[in-house]
């Protein structure tokens, strides 16, 4: 995606305020970032622009990909994913890393490669406030927590 100058400047004031703001709270945090690299050079150029953002906010429960890799090979994927974990072991979070992602996503790579990797936030196991607000003790079993 193609941002201009005053979309990145915006977009960095946010999160300098957001992080600021937990800061001066006490609150721990954590950075989301999306995968939209098409080839590994672009993964390389994003981890890049990436790590300017984590040197100068580490965040301190660590970092969350959401995968928008729609309609690729899984290789090519997988490659791109790759790419990125290599970072996140020089950053130092390979123990506080996960992926954001619905089960579609998902299915764009092959999860047993990435299992031991990285967390994982699946998104759509509720899909709106009125599933959440009735969610009883059936949530909490281990069928919940299974990718299929």
């Amino acid at each position: 995606e193609i941002t201009t100058g005053a979309q990145r400047e915006h977009h960095k004031d946010i999160l300098e305020k957001q992080v600021v703001e937990c800061q001066a709270n006490g609150l721990p945090y954590a950075l989301y970032a999306i995968v939209r690299a098409k080839t590994r050079i672009e993964a390389d150029a994003e981890c890049k622009r990436l790590y300017y953002v984590i040197s100068k906010y580490p965040p301190a429960l660590g970092l969350w990909l959401f995968l928008d890799m729609h309609n690729s090979p899984k290789v090519k994927n997988e490659d791109i994913l790759d790419c990125y974990y290599k970072y996140i072991v020089d950053w130092g979070l390979s123990a506080k890393c996960g992926l954001y992602v619905d089960s579609s996503r998902l299915l764009q790579i092959d999860w047993n490669k990435y299992q031991y990797k990285f967390y994982l936030w699946l998104s759509d196991h509720i899909t709106d406030q009125h599933t959440l607000d009735t969610i009883n003790d059936e949530v909490l079993k281990t069928s919940f927590f299974e990718v299929e």
